[in-house]
């Protein structure tokens, strides 16, 4: 698990495609202990959570920061679940990819790797959501 934290949202990457066969309630739970155990972080109130499974890669959760609250002891959550997601990584050296799908966009490169055995997690930056679209829609497929 890998947690980044910034002024909108918080996320948090699960890097293991065991979670894709989880339960997703009992993930969230787990994923909240842990960020309140090891990082400080007290959910109360409302919060909008974007759960993108992959099940190559495993999850990335992002929890909206901008959240309201009615009353302090009360935690609401709204929960979009986008199950198959798409995700790309940002490469430096294509040679190492050529069997995948690569993308050249923006003067970058992104594979898209479909191989539960590839280690590519340390050598990348991992692309998901609407930038991923974004990528193949207006990239150049290599």
């Amino acid at each position: 698990m890998k947690v980044e934290s910034s002024k909108d949202k918080i996320i948090v990457y699960l890097f293991d495609d065991k979670y894709y066969d989880l339960n997703i309630k009992d993930t969230l739970i787990n994923v909240f202990d842990k960020l309140n155990k090891y990082y400080n972080i007290e959910f109360k109130s409302s919060y909008i959570l974007d759960l993108y499974v992959n099940k190559y890669y495993g999850m990335i959760l992002e929890i909206d920061k901008k959240s309201f609250s009615l009353y302090d002891n009360v935690v609401n959550l709204k929960l979009n679940i986008k199950k198959d997601s798409l995700f790309l990584y940002e490469i430096e050296d294509v040679l190492n990819y050529l069997d995948y799908e690569i993308y050249h966009y923006n003067d970058r490169f992104f594979v898209n790797i479909k191989d539960i055995n590839i280690n590519i997690f340390e050598d990348a930056n991992i692309i998901y959501g609407t930038d991923v679209y974004k990528i193949i829609g207006k990239g150049i497929k290599i």
